[in-house]
């Protein structure tokens, strides 16, 4: 293995030694005497196990490391050392112990280190030397592997040619929700049928056909409480004092636009900002003021009753997982209660959610984007319980278990005054019932979604014979003429008439059917067009039949591209495009020299990002398979 690249970045790092200012681990032999000793099961990597006797040696060679070039324990602990100079090693990657004795000795102070870390781990030097080779080749297979992401000449022009060559098409899309309304009503039959294939699977279309799925994902039920702080504004009495108070705090918001004399170019006289004085806006000052402790009381009602609600689980256990262990029912405090206790003279209300899932929680008013920290919102945080959740090894985020109550959740709005978010309401909640995924115990439990999936499976049917009939007309007329010839199609597609006199008419449909041309420049890499959005079958299909050979081609270079999506919000869509590609534009040499550097330095972040990604923690533990002890 050639070393110039190694010498080069190791010459670099030892310089920068004498900005790092860092402490000695233990002794090393303290160290691997312990280690070795107790043996204490680590987990698994590279398919074998591994204890603390196997990583006594490597932990002892990452002390050293760490140590000589200033890294902590969090960044580059003892398994991340020893999995990665394994990694290397089996890879064939060493370095040379007389070139990493060359290279310190060049520097006066990378020798004085080396020195203080004799002593201190009682290492000889020659051991200290073949500490830092394990660490430096680790870091040399990095390096090798870093070349691999370099930006070529050729990535470059590739990556030109499909940003940048277009094509002339024309394009139809068939909308098979259009063709729902003119398809016959599903049998019980065809209803059970869909039911019995779908009840053990999830949604899953690919490839252009309709795959529908009927299991139902995790789901709780949830109670909560909360103070509107409305109602709270009522009971708020701002005194004079009060409402100075609040103005002297806050006077960047009672500010006023003055005209002056002066006038601008364009005639609008200039203005200046000046400040109100409070006698102009003490009917605004209070009102603000009133609004903002009504919302600190409803914050702090919310708080109190979290407190009361919490006391009795906070002496309880923890499981093995790290689950409160409930107390007994008759301990737990009744939500309910707590809303008559602390009502009697602001209104607290009380609701009871769900079954919901993630998504039907994401869509509930309010509670929906509450939060705990701003950031757990309780679509995630309300599924984080015992009986839905596993807690992964060390993980940090709340976890619940069923009936304990959930920190504090806020709500935040944007404030237009401060332009920042702030509370806007607080909520009070637990999970009383976990529901874990699996099918519905029968088609009754949801027909109705059934029906209409087996309705828009039937329209699509439809849309594919009209397919077929379109692009067979096409291969010997063109698109243009094949989709003006199925007026039938187009009667289909055509909306009914509104209800109302001049209400408007959704005829989506009908322009999609076209022909039309793509308004932005139809290029080989995918972008959004009118009526199918982002279809990346469809770019590559439509360069590729412009590349068929013009000896064999037929006249009309038909393509088909469908595309079936599937969201929570808008359900299924099945579409199907025909194209008929036109023409393909050329290429110039001078427009690529004017991309070239910006194009190089775009790829270049990129490829940057993967590697670090690659050889980040949590990639380096699931190339080498590792797995922690008791996981």
């Amino acid at each position: 293995m050639k070393f110039a690249n190694f010498n080069r970045t190791f010459v670099l790092i030892i310089m920068s030694l004498l900005l790092v200012v860092f402490l000695i681990d233990r002794p090393m032999q303290e160290l691997f005497d312990r280690w070795t000793a107790e043996r204490i099961p680590v987990g698994e990597a590279f398919g074998r196990s591994l204890s603390t006797s196997d990583l006594a040696g490597p932990a002892a060679d990452a002390a050293i490391a760490r140590a000589f070039f200033g890294l902590n324990d969090r960044d580059f602990d003892d398994v991340t050392f020893y999995l990665a100079a394994t990694e290397a090693h089996r890879a064939g990657v060493r370095v040379d112990l007389e070139n990493v004795r060359t290279s310190i000795e060049q520097s006066p102070d990378a020798l004085q280190i080396v020195s203080n870390l004799r002593n201190r781990f009682n290492r000889s030097i020659p051991g200290i030397y073949e500490s830092l080779a394990g660490f430096l080749a680790a870091q040399q297979f990095q390096v090798m592997h870093q070349d691999s992401f370099l930006v070529s000449t050729p990535r470059l022009r590739h990556e030109f040619r499909q940003r940048t060559q277009e094509a002339s098409v024309e394009l139809s899309v068939i909308d098979a929700a259009a063709l729902v309304s003119k398809v016959a009503e599903p049998t019980d039959e065809e209803l059970q049928k869909a039911f019995e294939e779908g009840r053990n699977r999830d949604t899953a279309h690919a490839d252009g056909k309709l795959v529908f799925g009927y299991l139902q994902p995790d789901r709780v039920r949830f109670e909560y409480l909360t103070v509107n702080p409305r109602d709270v504004q009522s009971h708020i009495t701002v005194s004079l004092r009060d409402a100075r108070s609040y103005y002297e705090k806050n006077r960047a918001r009672y500010m006023k636009e003055v005209a002056s004399p002066a006038v601008n170019p364009d005639g609008t006289p200039v203005t200046t900002r000046v400040q109100q004085t409070f006698e102009e806006v003490e009917t605004q000052v209070r009102n603000d003021a009133r609004t903002e402790k009504a919302l600190e009381e409803a914050l702090k009602m919310v708080a109190t009753m979290q407190r009361e609600a919490l006391r009795p689980w906070e002496a309880a256990a923890r499981d093995a997982d790290g689950f409160r262990i409930p107390p007994p029912p008759e301990a737990q405090v009744s939500f309910e209660a707590l809303r008559d206790k602390h009502g009697a003279t602001i209104p607290i209300t009380y609701k009871l959610e769900g079954p919901l899932d993630r998504s039907g929680i994401s869509m509930l008013p309010g509670i929906g984007f509450a939060a705990h920290d701003r950031t757990d919102r309780a679509p995630s945080l309300l599924l984080r319980v015992k009986g839905l959740h596993k807690p992964a090894e060390g993980e940090r985020q709340v976890i619940l278990a069923v009936g304990e109550p959930a920190p504090v959740l806020t709500h935040s709005v944007p404030n237009p005054q401060t332009g920042q978010n702030t509370p806007a309401a607080a909520y009070l909640v637990r999970v009383i019932e976990v529901l874990p995924s699996g099918p519905p115990e029968s088609l009754d439990a949801v027909r109705e979604r059934v029906t209409k999936d087996v309705k828009l499976a039937k329209a699509y049917d439809l849309a594919n014979q009209w397919k077929d009939r379109i692009v067979q007309r096409a291969g010997e007329a063109g698109l243009r003429t094949a989709v003006e010839e199925a007026a039938e199609l187009r009667a289909l597609l055509e909306p009914p008439p509104p209800a109302e006199e001049g209400a408007m008419v959704d005829r989506r449909a009908v322009e999609a059917l076209g022909p039309f041309t793509p308004s932005m420049p139809f290029r080989r890499s995918p972008s959004a067009i009118p009526h199918i959005d982002f279809n990346a079958p469809l770019h590559q299909r439509v360069f590729e039949a412009l590349e068929w050979d013009a000896a064999t081609a037929p006249a009309h270079r038909i393509v088909v591209s469908p595309k079936v999506d599937h969201n929570q919000f808008s359900g299924t869509t099945a579409k199907i495009a025909i194209a008929e590609a036109l023409e393909i534009k050329p290429l110039y040499e001078g427009d690529y020299d004017a991309q070239r550097e910006s194009l190089r330095m775009r790829l270049s972040q990129f490829e940057s990002s993967l590697f670090q990604d690659w050889f980040s923690p949590e990639r380096l533990h699931a190339r080498t398979g590792f797995k922690p002890a008791g996981r």
